[in-house]
């Protein structure tokens, strides 16, 4: 038997070597052929599904159909990947048996048709996987990289190993089974544990797989001094107080990744490394280097959007962001809106100044500072105002952050050709969960927010009242890689009058438009004098809207709003509810999603438009 094995090697090296040097020596005929591959997969439904995959990745990709000997060569290649594939799975023991135009892939006699298959219009390519038994891992084998010995008990939990005893042998489980590793060691404050080797036995008796690692954990070590590399404009003593963690606490990863998360969510620096010192310090202490690259500190904007019942709107701004070298920020802005909608002398229009200062008092802590200067051309009314507020916003924990503050505003609004004056001070309060994976284009998650002012009129003392707001949202992936999601909003808002019926025009409670119930006008469902919208005192929104990604950068969605506008200060529970419905179009771009929406009012009020379109940047919600 082994004679004849070694015999059966010679003629299939000496087979090969004839097929290398007709592809110089022979000029077989430029014929095209096309492929017809087949695939039989005895295994499971997944792997069937990858190992035809691997296939087609290696699949020609020309315009032009291959020749018979390039097919050849592709079918060999796609043959050892397979292979591969199942070896990666843990499938040791399976096979690959593949047929080219009737010939086994190996049979010398393959070798002499290729010429005549120059001629044909096609080849049929067969390939038969019998996957076999899925091999598992033995127990983990620790040893010391430095004495050969077993790593002492307790030191590695091996039931959180990817490698573990009785899972599949797979072997991204191996690579995962590494970063395990250093990583529970360094969670137990060892910096420098590394993985000096790996060994790998499969043993095909008992399709089994046993791993060994050699692993050094190194020392235990407490956090040292902390050095700032690449600061040009930012203090380092701002970004000291900023540390997760104080000189002499043990070393955890966890604060090596908060301190980075830190850096980075400041928003002043292009990149941040965070680096353990390659040696201890002269007290056996860590020293942690962090390499930042500072952003460009002035940043300008513009941005655009429209709605059929708003008209066109743009905006642009210019802002600062590490004003003083401690992440101040201000910033400077400008709109103007109702262009086409309203006249073209009479736009709405605003300009505004926002500074924060970030860890004011304490950590984590933000002093916001605005003023504005506005005009608004409404449907509802018309405002002219100038104001300015005060406030602290606190982040809580990572996803929770309040705030409160202090705002004055001076206006002059009008509706109907009365004009009422209002100097009204307010102490806003807002609360906000966030737990979405995404800012401008969430996917799973949800997010409530909370806000409640009350207000008081200084130039009508018996004036006093309170406006609230609850918002959720919710993002559900139906799919594996996001592009499958089912949104849902709701809101309730609330008026709470304190004293007499003299509330600002602006203040009483709207709904309708691209940020509500699209298909209708903004601000227009409640109360009317004519088509004209006069608010109310109380509001209810609901939102249902599946989005779907189509192919690459593009997607769509399809959705239903329905809310009102009521007078009372609390929602009607019998009262009627204005539905609309549309579709969208996405384009997702690399900072968010621009939005095309279309949608139609399903019970629509005389006066009512007939559809709503909207175009803006970020989803509806």
């Amino acid at each position: 038997m082994a004679w004849s094995f070694r015999h059966f090697r010679i003629r299939m090296a000496l087979a090969t070597a004839a097929v290398s040097l007709s592809l110089f020596i022979h000029a077989l005929p430029a014929q095209a052929v096309e492929v017809d591959t087949v695939v039989t997969v005895n295994g499971p439904e997944k792997l069937e599904e990858y190992l035809k995959a691997v296939i087609e990745a290696n699949a020609a990709r020309g315009r032009r159909p291959p020749e018979p000997i390039t097919v050849l060569q592709r079918t060999q290649t796609q043959r050892d990947e397979v292979l591969r594939a199942l070896r990666s799975e843990g499938y040791y023991a399976g096979t690959v048996t593949v047929s080219f135009a009737g010939y086994a892939l190996d049979d010398p006699a393959l070798f002499d048709q290729l010429e005549p298959m120059a001629s044909r219009e096609r080849i049929e390519v067969k390939f038969d996987v019998d996957a076999g038994q899925r091999y598992s891992f033995k127990p983990p084998v620790l040893l010391d990289a430095a004495s050969g010995q077993p790593l002492p008990a307790g030191l590695i939990d091996r039931e959180k190993l990817a490698a573990r005893e009785d899972r599949s042998a797979v072997a991204a489980r191996v690579i995962a089974a590494d970063e395990d590793i250093v990583r529970q060691l360094q969670e137990e404050g060892r910096p420098y544990a590394k993985i000096e080797g790996r060994e790998v036995v499969v043993d095909h008796a008992d399709k089994s797989m046993t791993v060994t690692w050699r692993v050094a954990p190194g020392p235990k070590a407490n956090f040292g001094a902390v050095r700032f590399e690449g600061l040009e404009r930012t203090r380092a003593e701002f970004l000291t107080r900023r540390l997760p963690f104080e000189a002499g606490e043990s070393y955890t990863p966890e604060k090596i990744d908060a301190l980075r998360d830190e850096l980075i969510g400041l928003g002043i620096f292009s990149s941040v490394r965070v680096n353990e010192a390659p040696q201890l310090d002269a007290q056996g202490r860590l020293p942690v280097i962090v390499e930042v690259v500072e952003r460009a500190p002035r940043t300008i904007g513009i941005g655009a959007n429209y709605a059929t019942s708003e008209g066109f709107g743009a905006r642009a701004y210019w802002q600062h962001r590490n004003l003083f070298g401690g992440a101040e920020s201000l910033r400077l802005s400008a709109e103007v809106g109702g262009l086409l909608e309203n006249k073209l002398t009479q736009p709405s229009f605003g300009v505004f100044a926002n500074y924060r200062e970030p860890d004011f008092l304490e950590r984590h802590q933000d002093l916001t500072l605005a003023a504005l200067a506005e005009r608004k051309i409404l449907d509802a009314y018309t405002k002219q105002a100038v104001g300015a507020s005060i406030g602290l916003e606190r982040l809580f924990t990572e996803d929770l952050k309040g705030s409160i503050g202090i705002s004055l505003e001076h206006s002059i609004q009008e509706r109907d050709g009365a004009k009422e004056r209002f100097t009204l001070i307010g102490l806003p309060t807002t609360l906000a969960l966030d737990r979405s994976n995404d800012l401008l284009n969430p996917t799973e998650g949800f997010r409530l927010s909370g806000e409640i002012t009350p207000y008081a009129d200084t130039l009508n003392p018996a004036s006093r009242f309170i406006v609230g707001k609850l918002v959720g949202t919710a993002y559900f992936d139906f799919s594996s890689d996001k592009s499958t999601v089912l949104a849902g909003r709701a809101a309730i808002a609330s008026l709470l009058d304190l004293g007499t019926s003299i509330v600002p025009f602006d203040k009483r409670i709207y709904s309708g438009g691209g940020g509500s119930v699209r298909g209708y006008a903004y601000q227009s469902l409640g109360p009317r004098d004519g088509n004209d919208p006069l608010g109310g005192r109380s509001s209810l929104e609901m939102s249902v809207e599946l989005r779907q990604r189509i192919s690459g950068r593009f997607g769509m969605a399809v959705f239903v709003d329905a809310g009102n506008v009521w007078e009372t200060s609390t929602p009607d529970p019998g009262g009627t509810l204005r539905l609309g419905a549309g579709v969208g179009a996405r384009y997702y771009t690399d900072f968010g999603p621009l939005r095309f929406d279309v949608a139609v009012p399903l019970n629509r009020r005389k006066g009512d438009d007939r559809f709503g379109l909207y175009v803006s940047i970020g989803q509806a919600f």
